[in-house]
C-alpha cells in the first residue's frame, strides 16, 4: 500500500509537466501497474475515474480508460458500462464519431447481437449527426476554395509560374 502510494504521488506531480498524451500513458501505465503489480482492479480503475472526471471533455481519455478496462482489468462488462456513459457527451465532432465507432466495434467484438443492436440504435442518430455537420464543414471549405480560386497559379511560355487575379 505504500509503495502504491508513493508511486501514485509522483505520477501526479509528473502528470503537470507532460503533455496530454504522456499524461494518459503514464495513467495507462500507473494502471497497468496497480492492476497486475498489486492485484488491485478496482484501484486501477478508479486511477481512471479521476481523469476522466478531470477531463470529461476529452475523448481520447474515455477511450483509453475503455481500453485500460478491456485489455488490462479484463472487465467488458465495465467497458459497456464507461461506453453508456460517455456515448452522448459534447465532443468534438471526430471525439463523438470515434466513441460510436470504438463503441460498435466493441459490441461486434465481445457482445451479443441484442447488445450490439442496441449500441447501434444509440450510436446511429449521432453518427448522422457527425456525418451532417462534417458534410456542411466540407461545403464551407468547397466555397471557401472557390473564392480562393480566383488567384490562379498558370505556366506563361518562359516555363515560369506568376499569379494573375481574375476579376468577376
Amino acid at each position: 500500500r505504500k509503495q502504491q502510494s508513493l508511486y501514485a504521488c509522483s505520477l501526479y506531480s509528473y502528470a503537470d509537466y507532460l503533455e496530454e498524451e504522456a499524461v494518459l500513458s503514464f495513467y495507462e501505465l500507473w494502471s497497468r501497474l496497480t492492476a497486475r503489480l498489486f492485484n488491485d482492479v478496482a484501484a486501477a480503475s478508479r486511477i481512471w475515474e479521476t481523469l476522466v472526471k478531470a477531463k470529461p471533455h476529452r475523448s481520447i481519455t474515455w477511450l483509453r480508460y475503455i481500453h485500460v478496462e478491456r485489455n488490462i482489468c479484463m472487465q467488458s462488462s465495465q467497458a459497456r458500462n464507461i461506453f453508456k456513459r460517455c456515448y452522448q457527451r459534447n465532443f468534438n465532432l471526430q471525439g463523438s464519431k470515434d466513441i460510436c465507432t470504438a463503441w460498435l466495434k466493441f459490441e461486434e467484438e465481445e457482445g451479443s447481437l441484442e447488445q450490439f443492436d442496441a449500441a447501434k440504435k444509440k450510436c446511429d442518430p449521432i453518427l448522422a449527426r457527425v456525418d451532417s455537420a462534417l458534410q456542411q464543414q466540407y461545403e464551407q471549405h468547397q466555397k471557401q476554395l472557390q473564392k480562393l480560386s480566383q488567384y490562379v497559379l498558370f505556366p506563361c511560355s518562359t516555363w515560369c509560374l506568376r499569379w494573375r487575379y481574375l476579376w468577376d
